[in-house]
């Protein structure tokens, strides 16, 4: 079900993720925005994944550099690559897959 680039805007599914993403207030938004472009959350990714079984995920297009910064910052963490944003919402069959081999590995 992953949608092409070409999906229209007025597409019901487009729609309907654009207005869940305007239930944010835009100022609350662009603080989200200014601190996840500002902060080094490092340490807290290598905190936590120390702690706590971690599998993260990225978009194809930033694989690479995705899992250079989790093999540098996050060790002891998984990397899984996912086919595009929202992969996990609109193509759902790949992300489950490889969250329940990542889970079926924790919990053996």
């Amino acid at each position: 079900m992953a949608l092409p680039a070409s999906t229209p805007d007025d597409d019901p599914l487009v729609a309907w993720i654009v207005a869940e993403g305007l239930l944010t207030p835009e100022s609350v938004a662009v603080l989200l925005v200014a601190d996840g472009v500002a902060s080094d959350f490092a340490e807290v990714a290598r905190n936590a994944s120390d702690r706590v079984p971690t599998l993260a995920f990225a978009q194809s297009r930033a694989a690479d550099v995705a899992s250079r910064w989790v093999a540098d910052n996050m060790p002891e963490a998984a990397f899984a690559e996912i086919g595009l944003h929202m992969g996990f919402y609109v193509d759902p069959d790949p992300f489950n897959q490889r969250l329940s081999v990542f889970l079926d590995d924790v919990y053996k």
